[in-house]
Order: structure tokens, then sequence, then C-alpha cells
């Protein structure tokens, strides 16, 4: 790895403990908050759609974080136990989340047109997601479960930038969004979307090419082993 320096954004647990794993294989890895990942108040509405589980014919999960606050939240508002449900994961991240949590995710195709499907998520999911399950005739139901918040700390991202930058690792779009926003309007910014990108996946390469990143790897599985390993290539090559 010759010691190549690597930028982690992200929210501060994650990207701390992900850079020190980098530090400890070699990179001079560099952790920089750029999200906090809040958790939001249940509205009536959802606590409703969690108790009625059991009328649902799939639990959609879209990220490992929404099976860490879905689990929380149906702890919280007293449901004892989890019907046999359906459950669809993206991504292996999250399906791994998913059987932590006793929950087995389904493989292969599966039929849900004219379907119930709960999807807990962010507030700023994708409007993409449920716009594709109703294209194929499903009935989603959004359950916002946490919210992401911007960090503003322009100076950490300019004392990051004082030396040279190898590698700049988003794990998120809302990671993307964040670094952005710190480096808008500064002397940092064109030299900074230059720098080469890793990104955990298709999502948030686009989300980091839309940005103005014009260097952009995709990791070759969405998780933060495909990560290491693409980074390992890119530095060694």
């Amino acid at each position: 790895m010759n010691g190549a320096r690597v930028i982690v954004s992200g929210p501060k647990e994650d990207a701390g403990a992900f850079a020190a794993r980098l530090h400890s294989i070699g990179f001079d890895a560099v952790a920089v908050a750029t999200i906090r990942i809040i958790k939001k108040k249940l509205s009536a509405a959802s606590i409703a759609a969690l108790r009625d589980i059991a009328s649902y014919d799939y639990l959609l999960f879209t990220s490992a974080r929404a099976v860490e606050f879905f689990a929380a939240a149906i702890h919280e508002i007293g449901v004892k136990k989890i019907p046999k449900i359906k459950v669809i994961a993206i991504g292996p991240a999250t399906a791994r989340a998913c059987r932590e949590a006793g929950f087995i995710p389904r493989m292969g195709t599966m039929r849900i047109s004219g379907k119930k499907v709960l999807f807990p998520c962010s507030s700023i999911a994708r409007a993409e997601t449920t716009e594709r399950l109703e294209e194929k005739g499903a009935i989603v139901t959004k359950v916002p479960l946490y919210s992401t918040t911007v960090l503003s700390d322009t100076a950490m991202v300019h004392t990051t930038f004082s030396q040279h930058v190898d590698f700049i690792l988003f794990m998120s779009p809302s990671s993307v969004e964040g670094f952005v926003k710190n480096l808008a309007g500064t002397i940092l910014d064109e030299q900074a979307r230059m720098t080469q990108v890793v990104a955990i996946g298709p999502t948030t390469a686009a989300a980091a090419r839309a940005s103005g990143f014009t260097k952009i790897a995709i990791a070759g599985q969405s998780t933060t082993d495909g990560i290491v390993k693409t980074l390992k290539r890119l530095s060694s090559s």
C-alpha cells in the first residue's frame, strides 16, 4: 500500500472505525465526519405500520443502518415477536445485517405484484426505490426511522488536504453531499474533485459523478471488504 493517503468520509463513528482498519493494514487513513445519523421520532403512521407488520407480505431493507433502526423501533413500541415475513435485502452488507438481526433474506426472483411491502428507511430514501416497486404492482409503505444531517467542518477538510491525498472513500450518497458542501467555494474544490474516488456501490458512484468527481472506482462488492480490495488494487497499480 506504500502508505497511500486515504480520506474516509461519513458519520464520525463509521468513518473513524474504517479509517482505523485501513491504518492497521498500511494506509495513511484519515476520518472526516461529514454527516450525522439521527434517530427520528416515530410518527403515529409509522407506529401503526410497524404494529401491523403481520399484514405485510414483504419487508424491504436497502441498508444495514435501516435494519439497525428497525430492530430498535419495534423494540421501542413493544412488538415482542416478528411474524414470519419475506425479507428483501439490497446488497451483501444489508443481507449480513439482516441475518445478524435474525431476519433471513430471500434470494432470487420474487413476485410482488399486488403485494404489500413495508419499507423501513431514511427520511431521504431515494424515490426510485419505491417507484420501481410500484411500477411492478407493489403497494409500498415507507417508514422513515432516521435522518441524515450534513456536518459543517470546512476547517477539517482544509487540514486534511494540507497534504497530498490519494483516495477519497464514499460510503453513501449522503456522505458525498456532506463532503461537497464542505468544499463549496474553497480553493480545494477542484483539487478534491480530481482525486481518485472509491465508492461503495453504483448509487454512491452516481452521486459522486453528479457532484463533479471525475475519477471514480466502484468497489467490486458493496461492502467495506470490497472497498479494501479495490484500494489495494488501485494503490498497487
